[in-house]
């Protein structure tokens, strides 16, 4: 059966993803934060009874605006029930666990699928690439030059669409940024994204063009991940293998699982 959750769920549904809690920190993250009483979020559980419990949890569905993350154990999840719920609700993005999400974009026409790596840092602090006195934190004041910064990377116009989402993260604290400037101008920036007990998200890495093969993103992520480890949380993110993949593994990540993204073609 299906069981649309509320505030009484919480504690089941969190000690149930919390057993693959670097895999699901968007998740996780997702119901901490937002909880049951928003009309943009709203979190449906597969259950084997009308008992709630970690035991009973088949699948979790969490809409959050246009977005669905699906997530089940060992690969488990009703596709029939995920791919009506993507067409009712007119979903633009479904996320989870690669396995499970390959196999409903073999059945959704007009999606594509995007593949990336979950990678967690299980290296050794002291052999983090060090802060060369450059790295500084963004403040509210740094919101207008920020913006413009992260416009600029095709991969994060859709995250950073609104310079409102960006200032409203920097004085709620929500997310926090660092970069590097040459002069004035920033040139490289990263930043944590959802946060879970035991997870944070690094996300938002960049670096101009013209001023890569220095090392820069390199710097920012090993300072984020020093800043998280210190925090007592494990840090984590996501990347396209390739040139990411190399520069995280050199910062001691190490690839956790595979994740995938369908988006909608419009």
């Amino acid at each position: 059966m299906v069981i649309r959750c509320d505030k009484s769920h919480e504690e089941e549904l969190l000690k149930y993803a919390g057993e693959e809690a670097v895999l699901n920190t968007f998740l996780i993250a997702d119901i901490l934060i937002y909880g049951f009483a928003n009309d943009f979020q709203e979190i449906y559980v597969e259950t084997t009874s009308q008992e709630v419990t970690a035991e009973t949890i088949k699948g979790i569905y969490l809409r959050f605006y246009d977005n669905l993350i699906v997530y089940g154990k060992e690969d488990r999840v009703d596709e029939a029930l995920a791919l009506a719920y993507v067409r009712e609700k007119g979903i633009r993005q479904v996320m989870g666990r690669e396995e499970t999400i390959r196999k409903l974009a073999n059945q959704l026409d007009g999606y594509t699928a995007i593949s990336k790596g979950l990678y967690v840092f299980a290296g050794d602090l002291n052999k983090l690439p060090k802060d060369q006195g450059c790295i500084q934190e963004a403040t509210l004041a740094d919101g207008e030059r920020l913006f413009a910064f992260l416009r600029k990377f095709p991969e994060f116009r859709a995250a950073y669409a609104s310079k409102d989402m960006l200032l409203n993260r920097l004085r709620s604290g929500e997310g926090r940024h660092f970069f590097i400037t040459e002069g004035t101008k920033i040139i490289a920036g990263a930043n944590t994204a959802a946060k879970s007990p035991q997870t944070t998200m690094i996300g938002g890495v960049g670096c101009l063009p013209e001023f890569r093969n220095r090392g820069l993103a390199t710097q920012l992520v090993g300072h984020l991940a020093a800043l998280i480890v210190k925090e007592g949380k494990i840090p984590c993110l996501l990347a396209i293998p390739e040139t990411e993949h190399n520069l995280y593994v050199a910062c001691g990540f190490t690839k956790e699982a595979a994740w995938t993204i369908l988006e909608r073609n419009e």
